[in-house]
Parts: structure tokens; C-alpha cells; sequence
């Protein structure tokens, strides 16, 4: 009998050579996709990191907007000098109330000079400024 052309392609295309050159193929394919998925994964979370630290910045740029207009007011700066250097303008005075004398947790206020009683909550830079007045 004769072999047909039919199955010599068939036992060549089974022939262990081929299955190994077939499965070595199909192993490099498939590294290379795993590779694919994998940056694809990895972008995906830096994409929503991303976006997560734009909408943090964003937030912060709104309140800073804010906060620079607030402060290009006379309003805002004269409120912000009271709450950050505690100031007063010229005839006013400061009075703090304290409930109990053994609980002051901040600088007394001097009722005589209106200013800051630096010797006991404060150190020596801040009593010499005081000293000559600059304070």
C-alpha cells in the first residue's frame, strides 16, 4: 500500500519535534501576555493613585483659594493677626477667664500692659525681646 501524501503530513505534524517547537511556542506567547496583563494591572492601580492625588491636591488648591481670599480681605488679616500673634488694636483690652487658677495652660495676660506675661510660659530668646520692648 501506498502512503498517501495525507498522513505523511499528519505523522509530521504529530512528530515529537513539532509538539515540542508547538508547546516551546505557545510558552513564549504566553509569558509575553501574562506580561501584557500584568502592566495593564499595575497602570490601572497607578491610574487610580493617581487620580487620587488630584482630587487630594484639587481640595487643597479650593482651600487654599479660599484661604487667600479670606486673607486679601482687611477682615481676614485683622482676624488672622488676632488668632495667630493674639494682637489688639490701640483702647482695647484682653481679659481671660480662668476657673480654676491651677489649670492655666497658656500665657497670663496682664491687665496693667495688656501684653504677654512671658516669665513662666516662655523662654530666656522671648524674655530678652521683652525686655526691651520689642515683644
Amino acid at each position: 500500500m501506498r502512503r498517501s501524501k495525507r498522513s505523511t503530513a499528519k505523522r509530521n505534524l504529530w512528530s515529537p519535534l513539532v509538539l515540542v517547537l508547538t508547546i516551546i511556542l505557545f510558552v513564549i506567547l504566553a509569558r509575553a501576555a501574562w506580561g501584557m496583563y500584568d502592566k495593564a494591572r499595575g497602570s490601572e492601580r497607578r491610574l487610580a493613585q493617581a487620580e487620587a492625588e488630584l482630587k487630594r491636591l484639587e481640595e487643597r488648591q479650593s482651600e487654599l483659594s479660599g484661604r487667600i481670599n479670606y486673607l486679601s480681605t482687611d477682615q481676614g488679616v485683622e482676624a488672622e493677626l488676632r488668632t495667630k500673634y493674639r494682637a489688639v488694636k490701640e483702647g482695647e483690652s484682653v481679659a481671660v477667664i480662668i476657673s480654676d487658677p491651677n489649670q492655666v495652660n497658656g500665657p497670663i495676660l496682664s491687665s496693667s500692659r495688656d501684653r504677654l506675661d512671658l516669665s513662666d510660659h516662655f523662654g530666656w530668646w522671648d524674655r530678652i525681646l521683652d525686655f526691651l520692648g520689642l515683644i
